[in-house]
């Protein structure tokens, strides 16, 4: 952020939010973009009243104080010249208690005007929500109004109504002001009128229905200052300490501008990097810390500057009971609503319970009401508590920071020396090829009803096997992947037995296992985004550095693959998120709701530009929000730029896919089938505006049928189908490339996903307290699909029992003789057995997994079919 933008979100941010989430607020009430605006200028127009009733009063005491003076220093002028008459005239003023600088207090309502409308102007002239929508006689509110043509030339009747109705309303004002208050709002109203002339109709259409507030208002006070009596005597002002509203300012700047977001950035660093400009996580605080200052310490500083003596108290308590009902809010409520990504949206809306909510309001109003009592009758204890809290906030937001720069900086590091570099998938077209593609939580129970569905993918898929009764030893990648890519050796089962290694290293090493062997064999290998590698959010491509003819390779958010205008929309987006999310976190729960607004955190403008093409052609995507809103099963709103980050290197894979003269070893992971999106039908392409009214959510199988009903089952379906039809053009390319026949391709997902699409198959309580998130042994049944070599013919399914620990043997076969693996030295096998042993642990993250075994876990035995809920026992480890 440059210094003009932090300054920029100090003074007008805080102004020009309030106007997004009340414009948003009411259009979610009004569902008229016209009366919006009109909800808009009420609401802005009460809120700054007692500001300019103040700024009235201060300018009054002002003119008083000048007419006053005025026969005095026309005599001085009169009867002194050049220094003389500077000097004389500054005694005058002192003997007045009157500083030549106050005549700037008669023009406090101009100075508070000018950022309400360069507040308004930036947020209406770029609401894109107006462009094309009519109200009355004005065709267009997101361009002029353009209401008269005489003689071929338009006319824009609303600058001019607005201006006509200011005149108005400052005739009024002005009765009784001196020539040079006249020539300055008339001289403003001008202004106004040449500058918002060719401006969209809504910014015109509110500041015209400002003006008319403030005739009103001026007509108002006009009428009762005739009907008061002889000014009352001013009194004096009482003496006030200000320790306590600083105190208070500086405790919800701090917690609103760095402590939340900081706790979310620390919770894990290298999610929050972006990946298309390579920004330190960091920058996001900067973002929501000089809104959080413009907001407590400018604005409320303003507000506070402008009361009386009592005003200034009651605002004093008020900052500080927020303060403290903040920090409560956040650190003791609402911690259990799900998972949180890296866009700030929760996986699912979060619910809570109303008994929840019930007990969120009486702490709160305990807690306003035991604040009051001290406040009143200790305030000393009261100042003391909020420099403690100020200070306490301060100490646990550097350490977040400081936790943040611990990730951040070295992974920075390595993803700028990763990302840049175009990946090359090595095929040779004459000798043998392997290939293994992961997909991240592939659903391997909707495989057979989109072969179904879609014929092409039939014709394109002939030669594979699909293996329905395929386990996984975990729900997560970081128990999953390692018996995927290493063999039986790594089953969580086995690692935990390997109690003297780190998991981080023991990972790494499986991730090594097939690259090192086929390297030692003669072939070229390429490694694409290994999950997790050196236990790093951002895949540590360097655990390759020290095996030969091995090339690791970050594609997925690489700069290469992507339009740079997708990620300054992602980092824009996030940087208003971050402290909308603070807003959300800090407020009472009854509202959270509100506020979260199914992760847009009312923002107000959503992209309208669809993507027909079969691929995403990104530098047309023009989006104002970083994450997809889902209305209901058939339309949805806005980008999923993680979607986009994983579809864009499936699409390039003809791109970079080169000719070897040495067989090649391809392993690729992507997280398309993790990245839930719903996709524009029939072809399920991207939009920023789904609307699939009328789509048929029932999909069949021979004689299986099964309906898609939650919002989880229809985006997962639309991701993994997405996937499917990516790689079906690759191996068309493939085919035309003569490099199918030699390549046995392996498609394998390190686990499946909890959808209940199957109510037989859900079992045990749900998990970290995300009732969205039941044990489902659709979780742990992983997708196969295998084509060998020179394999053709439709699509053959094999019930037989198998692990995704199978892949390296299946890998290997026929491929190399007798495999062994290169760091245990033991050989690389088929573990065909009647029963598996499954860690349905849940603790995911890598944090949590830093020793030298996972957590303590439910085990489970099942033998034959995974599906089967009947064949899983329960056992203690």
């Amino acid at each position: 952020m440059t210094f003009g933008g932090a300054i920029y979100n100090m003074f007008i941010g805080p102004l020009e939010l309030f106007f997004e989430v009340v414009f948003t607020l009411a259009f979610r009430l009004v569902h008229n973009q016209g009366l919006s605006i009109i909800c808009l200028s009420l609401a802005m127009n009460f809120l700054v009243l007692p500001l300019y009733a103040q700024a009235d009063k201060m300018q009054a005491k002002q003119r008083d104080i000048e007419v006053k003076l005025q026969p005095g220093v026309k005599h001085i002028k009169k009867m002194f010249k050049g220094d003389e008459q500077y000097m004389i005239l500054n005694t005058y003023y002192r003997q007045n208690n009157y500083k030549p600088t106050d005549s700037l207090k008669g023009s406090v309502s101009l100075l508070l005007e000018i950022p309400f409308f360069i507040a308004a102007y930036h947020f209406l002239s770029h609401l894109s929500a107006l462009n094309g929508v009519s109200m009355g006689p004005i065709s267009d509110l997101g361009a002029p109004d353009a209401l008269l043509t005489i003689a071929g030339i338009t006319i824009n009747v609303l600058p001019i109504l607005m201006t006509l109705i200011n005149f108005i309303s400052s005739a009024i004002y002005l009765k009784g002001f001196p020539l040079k208050s006249w020539v300055q709002l008339y001289g403003i109203a001008v202004i106004f009128l040449v500058f918002l002339y060719k401006s969209p109709a809504g910014l015109v259409f509110y500041w015209t229905l400002n003006n008319l507030f403030s005739l009103c208002k001026n007509i108002v006070y006009k009428l009762l200052e005739h009907r008061k009596s002889k000014p009352k005597k001013e009194k004096a002002e009482q003496e006030y300490d200000k320790t306590l509203f600083y105190f208070a300012t500086i405790s919800l700047t701090l917690i609103l501008g760095v402590l939340i977001p900081s706790s979310v950035l620390a919770s894990s660093p290298a999610e929050f990097i972006n990946m298309g400009t390579l920004q330190d996580p960091i920058k996001y605080l900067i973002a929501s810390v000089t809104i959080a200052f413009g907001l407590c310490v400018i604005w409320f500083s303003v507000f506070h500057m402008l009361a009386s003596t009592n005003g200034k108290k009651i605002m004093s308590y008020i900052l500080w009971t927020l303060s403290i009902v903040a920090l409560i809010n956040y650190m003791a409520f609402g911690n259990d609503l799900g998972t949180l990504s890296n866009t700030l949206v929760f996986e699912s809306t979060p619910i809570i319970a109303l008994k929840e909510k019930l007990i969120n309001l009486a702490v709160i109003a305990i807690t306003a009401l035991l604040l009051y009592l001290i406040y009143k009758k200790k305030p000393s204890v009261a100042k003391f508590s909020s420099a403690i809290v100020a200070a306490a906030v301060l100490v646990l937001s550097i350490t977040n920071i400081v936790n943040i720069e611990k990730v951040s900086k070295p992974a920075l590091e390595e993803l700028k020396e990763a990302t840049g570099r175009v990946a090359s998938l090595p095929l040779s077209k004459e000798k043998e090829n392997v290939v293994i593609l992961m997909l991240d939580r592939a659903t391997s129970a909707y495989f057979p009803y989109m072969i179904e569905e879609n014929p092409t993918l039939a014709k394109q898929y002939q030669g594979f096997t699909f293996y329905p009764n395929t386990a996984s030893f975990g729900a997560h990648t970081i128990f999953a992947l390692p018996a995927l890519l290493g063999g039986y050796e790594y089953t969580p089962e086995a690692l935990n037995a390997r109690d003297t290694e780190l998991l981080k290293d023991k990972h790494n090493e499986s991730l090594k296992v097939l690259p090192k062997l086929f390297s030692e064999n003669g072939f070229d290998v390429a490694v694409c985004d290994p999950s997790l590698a050196n236990y790093g959010w951002i895949a540590d491509t360097s655990i390759y550095d020290d095996i030969e003819n091995t090339e690791g390779y970050i594609t997925i958010g690489n700069s290469v693959f992507q339009n740079m205008d997708i990620y300054d929309s992602v980092e824009s987006t996030l940087n208003r998120n971050f402290f909308c999310y603070s807003i959300f976190k800090a407020s009472p729960l009854f509202i959270q709701g509100v506020l979260y607004n199914d992760g847009l955190y009312n923002a107000a403008n959503v992209a309208n530009v669809s993507t027909e093409e079969t691929e995403v052609e990104q530098n047309e995507i023009t989006d104002d929000t970083a994450t997809q809103v889902i209305e209901n099963l058939n339309k949805a709103t806005g980008p999923n730029t993680q979607f986009l980050d994983n579809i864009a290197v499936l699409q390039k894979l003809p791109k970079i896919t080169k000719d070897s003269e040495k067989g090649g070893l391809v392993i690729m992971i992507n997280e398309l089938t993790h990245r839930p999106t719903l996709l524009q039908q029939p072809d399920y392409t991207y939009s920023t505006q789904v609307d699939n009214e009328g789509r048929n959510l029932s999909k069949t199988y021979k004689n299986e049928k099964i309906t898609l009903e939650t919002t989880r089952q229809v985006t997962n379906y639309d991701c993994n189908m997405a996937a499917y039809i990516e790689l079906g053009k690759w191996f068309d390319y493939l085919r035309e490339n003569d490099m199918y026949d030699n390549t046995k391709i392996i498609i394998v997902s390190d686990h499946g996903f909890c959808l209940e699409q199957y109510p037989d198959r859900i079992f045990g309580k749900a998990w970290n307290n995300d009732n969205s998130n039941p044990n489902d042994t659709m979780y742990y049944n992983a997708l196969l699909l295998v084509k060998d070599f020179n394999q053709t013919g439709d699509i053959k399914i094999n019930d037989t029992f198998m692990t995704n620990a199978d892949v390296p043997a299946i890998a290997t076969k026929d491929v190399i003789e007798n495999p062994i693996n290169p760091y245990t030295k033991n050989p690389i096998k088929e573990d065909k057995k009647d029963e598996v042993h499954i860690y349905a642990g849940h603790h995911w993250a890598v944090e949590e997994n830093d020793g030298t075994q996972f957590k303590k876990a439910p085990y489970y035995v099942v033998k034959n079919d995974i599906r089967n809920l009947n064949n899983w026992e329960k056992v203690s480890r």
